[in-house]
């Protein structure tokens, strides 16, 4: 469940489309990073969810933010997009699920299996707009989260995305409008 709290707060979790946020300290930025919310989408698994904000910086260069307010909040922003041949799996994705177990390595930093699951993507909140998508996520100590995600696409295929997300802590948060 989401804790409770005042839905005006400038806080990251009532930040919606059209809001302003800056982040400090992320990988690759020197200085702060000051973010525009173009979408809000939502991921469900069974009862469970968590959000991602699509946003623009003033160069109109994207960035994803994923908002996890489970246990404790986590806020996570993709800093790169591996390809397939540059990351090194213990063994396969199949495997590692089934074991819930094994690790990935890229760039020089090895990603422990954390958790994957079955989840549901509404685009905008929205559920006429629903994708199926099934996700491995791997951590690298507290700092980076790698995640392999297998869309279902319309035609019967899939297709695979990774992501590395830097986890970044709240403090470093600013909320100008949500």
């Amino acid at each position: 469940y989401m804790e409770e709290y005042d839905e005006n707060e400038l806080i990251i979790q009532n930040v919606q489309k059209g809001g302003v946020i800056r982040l400090a300290h992320l990988d690759g930025q020197t200085g702060n990073l000051d973010l525009k919310v173009v979408s809000r989408n939502l991921y469900m698994e069974g009862d469970y969810s968590w959000y991602e904000l699509e946003c623009i910086n003033a160069d109109g260069e994207k960035f994803g933010i994923d908002v996890d307010g489970d246990d404790e909040l986590t806020v996570s922003v993709v800093i790169d997009k591996p390809k397939a041949s540059d990351l090194k799996f213990s063994s396969s994705l199949d495997n590692i699920d089934e074991n819930e177990s094994g690790s990935v390595k890229y760039k020089g930093k090895q990603y422990y299996y954390a958790d994957s699951g079955d989840a549901i993507f509404y685009k905008y909140c929205d559920d006429k707009r629903k994708e199926r998508l099934y996700y491995y996520d791997f951590k690298c100590g507290n700092s980076y989260i790698l995640s392999a995600e297998k869309w279902k696409n319309s035609n019967g295929t899939s297709s695979m995305e990774y992501f590395v997300s830097q986890i970044i802590k709240p403090s470093t948060i600013t909320v100008y409008s949500t």
